[in-house]
């Protein structure tokens, strides 16, 4: 799942859907490159992630360093 997203996440504007099961890396093929794009120097929203449940949620700041927590 990583191997394909992560590089097109990297390279592309375009929106990406993706329905996989559980356990197949969605939080971090979706986590890494955003992280990527985040300018630690710069103040202010710079993404936003959004969690269709609230064990998503609460699984994404323990997945991404740096994120503040709830």
């Amino acid at each position: 799942m990583q191997e394909r997203a992560i590089p097109h996440l990297l390279t592309s504007e375009q929106d990406v859907v993706v329905l996989a099961q559980t356990g197949t890396g969605k939080t971090g093929a979706f986590g890494l490159p955003l992280l990527e794009d985040i300018d630690p120097g710069q103040r202010g929203v710079q993404a936003l992630v959004l969690a269709p449940r609230a064990s998503c949620a609460c699984r994404s700041p323990a997945t991404s360093k740096g994120s503040p927590s709830t």
